[in-house]
């Protein structure tokens, strides 16, 4: 016998601020949900706190905005029934398509709120029991909580537990209206390093550390020698700066002063940025435009005691850089803070072409950005791209 609840009823949560998006609580059955074929968000109880779909299988916890956001993959569920009677719920996109992906099973891919067969394991968008018989199939009760039937345990956000620590109610949310973006002037202090195409290194003021691509996609920070070596796949930044909203994007730069690429990267040239994956907390990436989420690549920069805070646009978290403990004793890790610190903009000398020539063997030809000219140096000798000697 499948147990129903009843909804608490409400037309409408208050809204927290003059942007909030609308929610309104569904006082439906489960029964008539399923009859109606509603699409809703499931919400925490008496909080403004919903399951959405961030990313491919990524299931998280956010606010009504951020549950209801276009740029996220699953922005709702349709409740269906099993054949045993139980719920299932199938994951909606913001066009009100099914979702599916290639990692889920079934000849569609299509996609369910599931859950891994461990208690406690996160819970997934993933096809018709995929991790384990009854994963995908669950039992709503009367007092709110959700009870998976596979693993027995209660929904609790991006997880279950052995024992229901979460309820829950369902909600249609109404999103923010799309502002438009703002033509934004650039700020005067950016204006050479945009301008004149100017090399340049992060440096973290709090740590001393400067931010640098390690490998293939991955950021690292370390001290400024470790940052601009031969050996690193990125070196060095290039600003550009997009007036409207006010975004500057960070081109990655190799040490022989190349835009930086590589297969994974977005894009027909695989040209890669700072990046940033759809979580805050998520570490910082060297990845194609708008690779992870919308706006990933591109940064808010603001002027703070002679540097400059550093925002993401996509997720709103801030550039920062931690210490992360493991068995080897632990590593400087790049993520996106909740709070903001200072980074500065170091000019390298290295964008210099006296100072370029003096790191380079005299038989050894090399492509390198200078002043925002592409030129050839071989030796203490410089030619444009066309071969031709420059005096």
């Amino acid at each position: 016998m499948k147990k129903l609840f009843t909804l608490v009823s409400m037309v409408c949560l208050c809204a927290l601020n003059a942007n909030a998006a609308d929610v309104t609580v569904l006082t439906d059955s489960p029964d008539a949900l399923v009859m109606n074929e509603t699409v809703f968000l499931i919400k925490e109880k008496g909080q403004d706190n919903f399951i959405y779909g961030s990313n491919a299988q990524n299931i998280m916890m956010g606010t009504a905005s951020k549950a209801s956001a276009e740029t996220n993959v699953v922005t709702g569920y349709k409740l269906e029934l099993d054949d045993n009677g139980n719920y299932r719920f199938r994951a909606i996109t913001p066009a009100g398509e099914w979702y599916t992906h290639n990692w889920a099973s079934g000849e569609g891919h299509y996609c369910f709120l599931n859950a891994q067969p461990a208690i406690g394991g996160v819970t997934f968008n993933l096809g018709i029991d995929q991790d384990f018989e009854g994963g995908s199939s669950w039992i709503i009760n009367s007092d709110g909580s959700i009870q998976n039937v596979g693993n027995g345990g209660y929904l609790a956000g991006t997880k279950t537990t052995e024992t229901a620590e979460m309820f829950w109610e369902f909600a249609v949310v109404t999103p923010d209206p799309v502002v438009p973006d703002q033509e934004v002037a650039i700020l005067t202090s950016l204006k050479p390093f945009v301008e004149n195409e100017t090399l340049f290194s992060l440096k973290n003021t709090s740590l001393d550390m400067y931010l640098y691509g390690s490998t293939a996609q991955n950021c690292a920070i370390g001290t400024y020698d470790e940052s601009i070596s031969e050996s690193n796949a990125v070196a060095r930044w290039k600003l550009e700066y997009e007036p409207l909203g006010g975004r500057y994007i960070f081109r990655a730069i190799t040490p022989t002063g190349e835009w930086y690429t590589h297969d994974w990267a977005t894009g027909d040239e695989h040209y890669c940025y700072l990046n940033a994956q759809p979580s805050i907390g998520g570490v910082a990436f060297i990845l194609g435009a708008n690779q992870d989420f919308k706006d990933g690549h591109c940064w808010i920069l603001t002027e703070k005691d002679g540097g400059y805070i550093i925002q993401n646009k996509g997720n709103e978290g801030y550039l920062d850089a931690r210490w992360v403990e493991n068995d080897n004793g632990g590593f400087y890790q790049t993520y996106l803070a909740e709070n903001p610190v200072v980074w500065e903009l170091v000019t390298d000398p290295a964008t210099s072409i006296d100072a370029i020539s003096e790191k380079t063997a005299e038989t050894k030809a090399v492509k390198a950005l200078v002043n925002g000219k592409l030129l050839i140096v071989k030796g203490a000798e410089k030619f444009n791209v066309a071969g031709q000697l420059l005096k």
